[in-house]
């Protein structure tokens, strides 16, 4: 359970209450704490580039093992929401269970902003909120 407490809320309820004026005596009464029920999601996505790159450089099979259910179930934090993406030309949502099969796309081409947006498409599909970073 949470609390919200609104200090400005608070003011203008002393002041309601006993006229404009200084000093500005707070009483119990003012007080508004309102206890809500956390809705907050987090998520975690995994994109990984299949491009010929990561064949070339030899990182798809370690990235293959970072996405595997057995890491994603030991996460220290909680989630509620855990997506694959696969990008190399064009980018996918994958099934986690797919990760191990995954294979390189030869299509010329890395295309990390439609990985990005799948994220983002994915994450509102499941009612999470994206907030960007820089």
């Amino acid at each position: 359970m949470n609390v919200r407490v609104e200090p400005s809320q608070d003011l203008r309820n002393a002041v309601l209450r006993q006229g404009p004026g200084t000093p500005v005596k707070l009483h119990a009464d003012d007080f508004e704490v309102e206890e809500f029920e956390s809705t907050r999601r987090s998520a975690t996505v995994f994109a990984i580039d299949l491009s010929l790159s990561m064949a070339m450089r030899s990182n798809l099979v370690p990235a293959k093992k970072m996405c595997s259910p057995h890491v994603t179930h030991s996460l220290e934090v909680p989630t509620r929401f855990v997506a694959v993406v696969g990008f190399g030309e064009t980018a996918q949502e994958l099934k986690i269970e797919d990760v191990p099969a995954l294979t390189i796309d030869y299509a010329y081409g890395t295309n990390l902003q439609h990985a990005l947006a799948s994220v983002v498409t994915s994450c509102a599909t499941n009612e999470v909120s994206v907030r960007s970073w820089s």
